[in-house]
């Protein structure tokens, strides 16, 4: 189970882009963090570079849903506040700012219960060093933020399981006030195309009872290219696409199995049982299709859409 106590310092160091792009020595954490390398030194960077992030902030992570309002520049730091709410109860607060360091900036945070009680010592703070910089992207260490467009981000962070391993956790969000007529219109595209996936999908899985596997998957594969993505916001239709690309590279391998037929769990489980080569092709496919659902799952959460939220065995129904 991941440590709360660190999932929190990484949704709580929640937004921040800039313009340019740095030079310092760095090094990746994670698939999409970095840290620096030993004495590396954080890259040039003032309030300027980071104040579009000023407004309210709202999403959904860990089983729970979280806020975070951020102040403009004032008095040297910007602040921010950072409520989880886990049910109905609060689970916990941060105070947060973000302080000039040298020529750079550094963010800092205290985490508080929720009757206010400090889980910090009264002197310590949790501090996160500048690493990187781009135009739509700031790393510090350990937390990447990723502006995809000007009222979402992508927070992923490195965070310990408490078993002495670590991994990498992704965050989605909303700024609040952005245009409701649009969010309801993007949730209703989101929803017609999960619609027409479980259409497909049946079908898919009925297919190999009356012809072969071959078969189902290549009609699935030509019905899924058939999907309208033009009313769904970008990053769905991108992660979508991905998921629709991950069964297209599948339908070659598929083909040799032509004369298969029946119930499809038990096809798959014949090639299983074939010889070591096709399980581990089959493996593979499957990895690479549960991998991009899940973008699809985080693409349509951002708009507060859950359904479709587990990805089964291509072999199973949706």
């Amino acid at each position: 189970m991941i440590h709360r106590k660190v999932l929190i310092l990484a949704v709580g160091a929640a937004w921040m882009g800039v313009t340019f792009e740095s030079v310092n020595a760095q090094q990746r954490n994670s698939e999409n963090t970095f840290k620096l390398h030993e004495n590396g030194k954080s890259p040039a960077a003032t309030f300027d570079d980071v104040a579009w992030v000023s407004g309210h902030w709202q999403g959904s992570a860990m089983g729970g849903q979280f806020e975070e309002t951020w102040n403009p520049p004032m008095g040297g730091s910007m602040t921010g506040m950072f409520k989880f709410v886990e049910g109905d109860k609060v689970g916990f607060y941060e105070l947060l700012t973000i302080v000039p360091q040298d020529d750079s900036i550094l963010l800092r945070l205290k985490h508080f219960d929720a009757g206010l009680k400090g889980w910090e010592e009264k002197d310590e703070t949790v501090d996160f060093p500048l690493v990187r910089i781009t135009e739509n992207e700031v790393n510090f260490e350990g937390l990447t933020f990723r502006r995809i467009d000007e009222d979402t981000m992508y927070i992923y962070v490195v965070v310990g399981k408490g078993d002495g391993e670590n991994q990498e956790v992704e965050f989605a969000c909303n700024k609040v006030g952005a245009d409701q007529e649009m969010s309801r219109a993007y949730a209703d595209a989101i929803l017609d195309v999960y619609a027409m996936d479980a259409l497909l999908a049946q079908q898919r899985n009925q297919l190999p009872h009356d012809s072969t596997l071959a078969i189902a998957v290549r009609s699935y594969v030509r019905g899924l290219n058939t999907i309208d993505f033009s009313d769904c916001p970008g990053e769905f239709a991108r992660a979508y696409r991905e998921h629709l690309d991950a069964w297209a590279a599948s339908e070659e391998f598929f083909e040799q199995f032509d004369e298969l037929h029946g119930e499809m769990h038990e096809l798959f489980d014949q090639i299983r049982e074939m010889d070591e080569s096709k399980r581990a092709e089959l493996e593979k496919h499957y990895q690479a299709i549960f991998d991009s659902w899940a973008k699809v799952q985080s693409a349509a959460a951002i708009h507060g859409i859950d359904e479709g939220s587990e990805e089964p065995e291509p072999d199973q129904n949706r």
